[in-house]
């Protein structure tokens, strides 16, 4: 049989992000078009730009996720999201991550097609997958669109729980 662990954490198992064109249309058909994607992003642009605070939790799993992201990266290169280029964040700790500023700016500015999915983040996206194994294709990045599907609820207890199946 197939081994579903081997999978796991293989370049194939990663899917196209949908959140850049997600927001964006989420914007076009919910927003109150009193702001501009740039400027709702904004603001988690300079998060990421001036940096936050770690907390305990978020901590806790970064710190064991860096095994993840360093079977990715050569030997004795940096890892990148790492406070020293080898180890997680601790609680208290400020990060920053000035590329992750760059991505969504270019967002907001371009929108999903141009500023995610065709251009600096998509590439990189598609050569790292690539450079691993896998096969997504810029052009896989491209041709994403977002669905809006009915969600299903359920009351229990008097509170109506609602889930996107």
């Amino acid at each position: 049989g197939v081994d579903p662990n081997r999978f796991m954490f293989s370049p194939h198992a990663v899917t196209v992000p949908g959140a850049a064109r997600g927001y964006e249309d989420l914007l076009k058909q919910h927003g109150s078009r009193r702001f501009s994607f740039a400027e709702l992003l904004e603001p988690a642009a300079q998060l990421a730009e001036e940096g936050f605070a770690v907390g305990p939790m978020t901590s806790f799993h970064w710190r064991n996720g860096m095994k993840q992201i360093a079977q990715w990266i050569p030997e004795g290169e940096p890892l990148p999201l790492s406070v020293n280029g080898k180890e997680g964040p601790r609680p208290g700790d400020i990060m920053k991550n000035p590329e992750l500023a760059h991505v969504l700016r270019e967002l907001g500015e371009k929108g999903a097609t141009k500023g995610f999915y065709e251009g600096t983040a998509g590439k990189a996206i598609a050569e790292a997958i690539r450079t691993h194994g896998g096969v997504m294709t810029e052009q896989d990045l491209a041709g994403h669109t977002s669905t809006f599907p009915e969600p299903i609820a359920a009351t229990y207890r008097d509170v109506k729980l609602w889930q996107v199946p």
